[in-house]
């Protein structure tokens, strides 16, 4: 005698479980990871070596005012942030999330507060 399965019992557990995970889901707000990108003196892409998900994180630097990107003194505070933080290991303090994936976070650099830096130094 064959057994009747209810078929649709199992994608409606799938998609409870799916939505508890992602309603739990609380991620860290102190991290390390690796510069992949800077857009300006403000906006960074980093990569997180994360063995779940959200490896890479589209980051604001928080309370940083600098000159616009397509100004002289904007490229120069561009050129600035990348000699200080591209391609290296830095220290994430995630102040706040925003919608559309950017979040507002403090940067360090071997000790070095690099949203200080850059208000101390590219004030607008």
């Amino acid at each position: 005698m064959i057994k009747w399965v209810n078929w649709y019992a199992v994608p409606c557990f799938l998609l409870f479980a799916f939505m508890i995970f992602m309603l739990t889901y609380q991620p860290e707000t102190n991290f390390s990871a690796k510069c992949i990108k800077v857009f300006d003196c403000k906006r960074i892409i980093i990569w997180r070596n994360n063995p779940c998900f959200f490896n890479r994180m589209k980051i604001r630097l928080n309370d940083v005012q600098c000159p616009e990107r397509n100004t002289k003194k904007g490229m120069q505070a561009r050129q600035y942030v990348r000699n200080q933080i591209y391609g290296k290991i830095i220290e994430i303090e995630i102040v706040k999330r925003r919608f559309w994936g950017w979040s507002d976070a403090i940067i360090y650099c071997n000790d070095t507060y690099i949203n200080k830096a850059i208000n101390t130094k590219w004030r607008k």
